[in-house]
């Protein structure tokens, strides 16, 4: 009985397995039906080997431009599909339509898990978050109330960033976010950030590599 009762055990894994290798097998002909097509699918608009649906990587990159949101400090003046594209190599002329031109002022500040006077790391819980919002105004950040700022990496929480038509408006702009970037349980750089906003020489825009040392110094 045992003997027989073994047996079919024995039997029942075989027919397991056996259909596993199947199945394996079918998926893995499946998946080089589609590595073969893919391969032979051309552009639709330029003929070059589409790597996605029916475009190429640089139409793919353009269509994928018109629908991405503005990243970064550097990608209010730059779009993202001209850097992957001189990235790629591509000559400046076939990029560019005409001579590069500056629109605005953009300013970022980095909100760090420090304390503002000793520049000492202050890890911790973030208790009580709110971000700031409205025109021109940009945050990228990862946290949220409750998340837990480790002392075992960087101490950046967040990115600040503004844009306006001028240097004025974009330190206006910047000013009233940081007094609504709140951030409890940790100390950060946001009263930091302030003081410098309300320092004279630098609204003047009279300041260099050293200004941070002098200012601290006063």
């Amino acid at each position: 009985m045992l003997r027989g009762l073994s047996g079919v055990v024995e039997k029942t894994k075989m027919r397991k397995r056996i259909e596993d290798e199947f199945t394996q097998l079918a998926v893995s002909r499946q998946r080089k039906y589609q590595l073969r097509m893919q391969r032979d699918r051309r552009c639709t608009e330029c003929g070059e080997q589409a790597v996605q649906g029916s475009r190429c990587l640089k139409h793919l990159v353009k269509a994928r431009e018109r629908q991405r949101k503005k990243r970064g400090l550097k990608r209010r003046y730059y779009g993202t599909l001209s850097q992957i594209l001189i990235a790629m190599g591509e000559p400046l002329s076939n990029v560019l339509s005409g001579p590069v031109t500056m629109t605005g002022h953009a300013i970022e500040c980095r909100i760090n898990a420090e304390n503002p006077l000793t520049f000492t790391p202050s890890p911790g819980r973030i208790t009580g978050l709110n971000l700031p919002g409205g025109i021109g105004v940009r945050v990228d950040t990862a946290a949220y109330t409750d998340c837990v700022i480790p002392p075992y990496y960087d101490s950046l929480v967040a990115k600040l960033i503004v844009h306006g038509k001028d240097r004025p408006e974009a330190m206006a702009r910047m000013r009233r976010a940081l007094d609504t970037f709140v951030v409890e349980g940790i100390h950060t750089s946001i009263p930091l950030h302030q003081r410098i906003f309300a320092d004279e020489q630098f609204q003047a825009g009279d300041f260099d590599t050293g200004f941070i040392a002098r200012f601290l110094a006063k």
